[in-house]
């Protein structure tokens, strides 16, 4: 998989709009209350991985930011 810096860039910029989302994420019982939870830790992961994949800038086995041959 090859992450080019522009598309991580674009996936960060994507996770910052989602984030102005979950403050308005509403549950009625407890399964949606699950949902809402699940949603939020997935956008935090998200986060996480891109940002460090942002920072990466070497050849990391299969998953290449394209930076380095």
């Amino acid at each position: 998989m090859v992450k080019s810096e522009e598309g991580i860039r674009s996936v960060l910029r994507d996770v910052e709009e989602m984030k102005k989302i979950v403050p308005e994420l509403t549950a009625d019982d407890p399964h949606s209350l699950a949902k809402c939870l699940e949603a939020t830790d997935t956008l935090l992961c998200l986060e996480m991985v891109f940002r460090a994949a942002d920072m990466r800038k070497e050849y990391r086995g299969h998953a290449s930011t394209g930076a380095c041959p």
